[in-house]
């Protein structure tokens, strides 16, 4: 046992600061965001003589432990979508775990080798350490891209309201950026330094939040124009819609369930004297294809039938593909939108970024053999988004699910002069788990950094809403069959935002900063000629 506490001992910081950041994660309050890295980040800067593989451990333990609280529903995943049983599942979490976040350790391998390389000093070290790893926040490929500036969002800190200049990624880098400095005051001895130090960043912070304030307060006191928009969150389970997706059976009685729901809630509507706008339902919500060269399908011909009987102007989730003439023919999760009169107002948005082993398998179109392999079929092919549709007298860009974790995507919609963006999502692959509540405040956090307003529908929960001052409505229950009608702010828009335009150049800033660091961090190995007897600058 004594040899065992021996083994783990090095890793007490690596594992203290996993467990300060992964309870940090949505859902849980972010109550360690500005410091959960200290303890790892004080254990690389005060550690004498670390090796490369003793750095690359203690962070990789790090990230693996973050990972495995703050992503523990992966194992949920594997097993309900992957139909893997529950031992083999918690396997694929672990490996999920193991790799995900690899960009930690990477980020202080690297800063590592700068240190030795470049001779820096410790404050430049540490600088470096928080710009690797925010350069891998941004740049390294992850299926599910969390950062720290959601965080601030989620407990409506009023900093967030910052995005709109400089993205959650922004946000997130200085607050990395805070945790190094804090660790720079704890190495300190020089007391001037460290109140310098303590002041400017309450002051940063301070300036940061009061902005945030002030933004959303703006916002607030324009004039608006409401849209009445009704969301359809019919909770179809995932059998249902899996048995309907290979043609046995359950079509018509979605479409039935959807329908019933939406005439209900038109009804309901009605007696307020406020006709909506149009409605939304969720991802893949008509398991079938939607596309106007397809409407003599059975379920096609049935679902535009019920459609002319709601009278009202509809944007879903179905399946599209290519002509029956044009060879080889290719299928896409669909975004669709039609007139009250169910005709088709424009042609389908397809999904452009597709989920990974749920939607395709990588090299597969290089090497369709692999298609048999994949758990979730043959799976779908990419769009040419994303694309802004006139609907309903607003510029409209549509969102499918996954699309909604990038905010280029995001921005390229906000370039195209998007008025609502329209995001329609099935998480109930996820279950009850964090992830409903995480996908949702990163889908929601688009608006803040684009200020466009944005609706989001899903299959089980959580469908919502939120305008470009960042107040949220809906928020359905999980599991449930919900509708609502939202009355939508729309607040006038400025333009596209800061973050809309240049938010591709942060990741040239970072490496900017990183250089002029690595210019001004350096050791000065001359001796002090002139004063021989002056004691060195730890600092």
């Amino acid at each position: 046992m004594n040899r065992f506490f021996l083994l783990i001992k090095p890793f007490t910081p690596a594992f203290l600061s996993g467990l300060l950041m992964g309870t940090s994660y949505i859902p849980f309050f972010p109550w360690a965001i500005f410091f959960c890295l200290v303890p790892i980040w004080l254990e690389l800067s005060t550690s004498e003589n670390l090796t490369y593989k003793s750095v690359f451990l203690k962070t990789w333990v790090f990230q693996f432990v973050l990972t495995l609280v703050g992503f523990h529903w992966i194992s949920f995943v594997a097993h309900e979508f992957g139909f893997l049983p529950w031992w083999l599942a918690f396997i694929v979490l672990l490996l999920f775990a193991a790799f995900i976040h690899i960009y930690f350790p990477l980020a202080a391998l690297l800063a590592h080798y700068l240190k030795n390389k470049f001779n820096l000093k410790p404050w430049a070290y540490l600088l470096n350490l928080a710009l690797l790893t925010s350069l891998g926040e941004i740049l390294f490929p992850i299926i599910f891209k969390w950062n720290f500036g959601y965080a601030l969002f989620y407990a409506h800190i009023p900093a967030f309201q910052t995005a709109q200049y400089m993205g959650f990624l922004g946000l997130s880098l200085f607050i990395l950026l805070t945790q190094a400095l804090i660790v720079i005051i704890i190495k300190s001895s020089q007391k001037k330094l460290k109140y310098l130090l303590s002041s400017a960043i309450f002051l940063f912070w301070l300036i940061l939040n009061g902005s945030g304030y002030l933004i959303e307060q703006n916002i607030k006191n324009s004039a608006y124009q409401l849209s009445h928009i009704g969301i359809i969150q019919a909770n179809i389970g995932n059998l249902e819609k899996y048995y309907s997706e290979k043609g046995l059976g359950f079509q018509k009685k979605i479409i039935d369930t959807y329908t019933d729901m939406s005439l209900e809630l038109i009804n309901k509507q009605k007696q307020s004297s406020k006709p909506l706008d149009f409605l939304i339902w969720p991802e893949a919500a008509i398991p079938d294809y939607l596309d106007t060269f397809h409407e003599d399908r059975k379920n096609a011909r049935y679902f535009h039938q019920k459609l002319k009987t709601l009278g009202v102007a509809l944007a879903t989730g179905g399946f599209s593909s290519d002509p029956k003439d044009e060879l080889p023919r290719k299928d896409y999760n669909g975004f669709f939108i039609f007139n009250p009169d169910g005709s088709s107002a424009a042609p389908a948005y397809r999904k452009t970024q597709l989920l990974i082993f749920g939607e395709y398998l990588p090299f597969s179109e290089t090497f369709p053999e692999l298609k048999k392999y994949n758990p979730a079929g043959s799976g779908f092919s990419r769009g040419q988004g994303p694309e802004v549709f006139n609907f309903q007298g607003l510029k409209v860009g549509a969102q499918i699910c996954y699309e909604s974790l990038d905010p280029r995507f995001t921005a390229k919609l906000g370039q195209k002069k998007a008025e609502l963006i329209l995001n329609v999502t099935n998480d109930s692959w996820f279950g009850p788990r964090s992830e409903p509540q995480q996908h949702l405040y990163m889908t929601l956090a688009r608006t803040i950094e684009s200020r466009i307003p944005l609706v989001r529908a899903t299959n089980t929960g959580i469908s919502a809403a939120i305008d470009s001052a960042g107040e949220i409505y809906g928020l359905s229950p999980q599991g449930e069959p919900w509708s609502e009608v939202i009355e939508l702010k729309r607040y006038p828009s400025n333009g596209p935002t800061v973050y809309t335009q240049y938010g591709a150049l942060l990741p040239f800033l970072v490496m900017m900063a990183l250089i002029l660091i690595l210019i001004l961090g350096q050791k000065n190995t001359q001796k002090n000629i002139s004063n021989p007897h002056e004691s060195p600058n730890l600092d």
